[in-house]
């Protein structure tokens, strides 16, 4: 079930739950009287309040129940409705992500690089895209690809869809020896560049660099990874020997 963003009143386990019950009572509430499992996945956070909360409010539907259809059958449909919970697995990649790199993550100058770098991506990709074009005219070479590694799985990899990974994969995309290298069946093709262009505006997509959010450290390093495959170097070098005008990289870098 999907509804639209609420705002919390505050990030309490007490919150969290409510909000839960807002979005789905229940199947008993819905009139559903036969064998239920409810399952509730938390914020990790929450997770053991928030899975309190459950089992509480499923203790005082017995009694409600008892009210209403006397102690003998609510407590039939209490036997036959058992409670589960958990914590939100992306909490859990997250943490490992840290944990894997903390000796990367724990050291500041490291982190602060890290953080200058993806900014300054981030602020110049104007002056990128813009001598995009330029330097593939300079920089394109066309030699078909005799590496022994699978393009397609590196590109999976590096966590692009499988669309692009195929488009990827095709061009034979790569940084070799200074150029920018793609098959020598495409010479005489006039979109390549097009689709070359296509294929490094979808690789500059660089989110901001967080060292709180886990998740989002790895997405960003495996495009910057992506981009140095591709000549993400030799295109910044490009643009800060380009005239004066071109040059607000060069405040970033």
């Amino acid at each position: 079930m999907f509804v639209d963003p609420r705002d919390m009143i505050s990030k309490t386990a007490a919150a969290h739950h409510v909000a839960g019950v807002a979005l789905w009572p229940g199947a008993r509430v819905l009139g559903h009287h036969g064998l239920l499992i409810s399952h509730g996945c938390w914020d990790r956070a929450v997770k053991s309040a928030c899975a309190r909360f459950q089992a509480q409010r499923h203790a005082a539907w017995k009694v409600h129940q008892g009210v209403q259809l006397g102690d003998d059958e609510a407590h039939h449909r209490w036997l036959w409705h058992w409670t589960t919970s958990a914590g939100c697995v992306a909490h859990d990649y997250s943490n490992s992500l840290r944990w894997a790199n903390l000796h990367e993550f724990g050291s500041r100058p490291t982190m602060r690089c890290m953080w200058i770098a993806v900014e300054s991506l981030r602020n110049s990709l104007v002056q990128l895209v813009r001598n995009i074009p330029a330097w593939l005219t300079a920089s394109l070479r066309f030699e078909d690809y005799d590496g022994a590694a699978n393009l397609l799985d590196l590109w999976e990899h590096m966590g692009l869809t499988v669309g692009w990974c195929e488009e990827f994969a095709a061009l034979q995309l790569r940084f070799e020896g200074g150029f920018v290298m793609v098959p020598a069946r495409f010479r005489n093709e006039a979109e390549v560049l097009e689709r070359l262009a296509n294929c490094f505006m979808h690789l500059f997509d660089f989110r901001s660099w967080s060292d709180t959010r886990w998740c989002a450290v790895g997405r960003i390093c495996r495009r910057i990874c992506s981009g140095l495959l591709v000549g993400l170097d030799s295109l910044a070098r490009f643009v800060l020997a380009a005239p004066i005008r071109e040059q607000l990289l060069s405040r970033w870098l």
